[in-house]
């Protein structure tokens, strides 16, 4: 089968069948970026099915085994699955509430739905587990530090906000090889992980404005107040769980803050006009580190791509995920 992406086009050895699958399909209607532009103008359009489908590209172009890359593919199709309405923010909700991330989610719906089925006639349903569940050595390539999910991840970000981001995820992907149930980057690659390591500065810089981080908390909230009523909105793609909040008066009152872009309400958050906007130091160095704490207020895990910001309110953490 012929897929077309922003890569240009492939041939997949997936399934038609998965990748008219409902859960698939949902991906279309949720934004790459966790504040769809109805919420903040200057959010990336890129859909999470885009990017999947990006991802799922450059799983072929792994120096790898006929078997290996078909692994790959169909846990690159499968790595977004798990995720709720408006992404990690959505995610953030879903831990609070049921106590359990999207990998975990992306878990539970492989093994009890169709998926499954599907997975066990193209024998690689217990080796997909394996790779979900960190326990097989193709799954860094999924979800490791530098691996395919966050290459096209920053790629696609910049891309849909019409910037010229600073790697090539069809270098990065073309110079990782497997060799021994081992996973290697080509040596000649240097210089482009050093660009991809500017291109994810530049995209957390991005994500740290004081603008979105606010909005973010506030879409979490809301999302929070009507999961306490009735938790299967998480399973919504981004714009039926805002019809659903919109009938809902604790999460209508801060939706519409976004939506119509009202003045905030100081009892739910804790920025001021006169807070800075808070930066990371433009020291790329900091990104080899699994853990930077820049000052008493925010921490970032590169590892899990996620930044901690204990500002926002109160002992709450925000989640923006990358």
């Amino acid at each position: 089968m012929i897929i077309k992406t922003h890569y240009g086009t492939f041939n997949s050895s997936i399934s038609g069948d998965l990748l008219e699958s409902r859960f698939i399909r949902r991906l279309a209607k949720i934004f790459q970026d966790d504040l769809s532009p109805a919420f903040y103008m200057r959010a990336s359009k890129a859909t999470r099915l885009e990017h999947t489908i990006g991802v799922v590209h450059l799983t072929t172009l792994v120096n790898a085994s006929k078997e290996e890359k078909k692994l790959l593919e169909y846990s690159a199709l499968l790595h977004d699955i798990g995720l709720p309405c408006f992404g990690h923010i959505g995610e953030s909700v879903m831990q609070r509430v049921l106590g359990k991330g999207h990998e975990e989610n992306a878990l539970d719906i492989i093994k009890n739905s169709e998926i499954r089925i599907t997975l066990k006639k193209e024998g690689v349903l217990e080796q997909v587990i394996k790779i979900f569940n960190k326990k097989h050595y193709l799954a860094k390539l999924i979800f490791g530090d530098i691996d395919l999910d966050n290459t096209d991840n920053l790629y696609i970000y910049q891309i849909k906000k019409n910037k010229k981001p600073k790697h090539n995820p069809i270098k990065l992907a073309s110079s990782f090889y497997i060799n021994n149930k081992k996973i290697f980057f080509s040596s000649d690659i240097i210089n482009e992980i050093r660009k991809w390591k500017r291109t994810r500065y530049d995209v957390y810089n991005s994500l740290l404005k004081k603008e979105r981080l606010v909005k973010s908390a506030i879409l979490e909230e809301a999302l929070f107040y009507f999961c306490l009523k009735d938790r299967s909105i998480l399973a919504l793609d981004n714009n039926a769980a805002v019809k659903q909040m919109l009938r809902y008066p604790p999460s209508k009152e801060l939706l519409e803050c976004l939506i119509k872009n009202k003045p905030l309400k100081p009892k739910y958050f804790e920025i001021s006009e006169n807070d800075k906007e808070p930066r990371i130091e433009k020291d790329w160095s900091i990104l080899n580190k699994s853990v930077i704490k820049l000052d008493k207020d925010i921490t970032i895990n590169t590892n899990k791509g996620l930044i901690k910001l204990n500002k926002i309110y109160r002992d709450k953490i925000v989640h923006i995920a990358f």
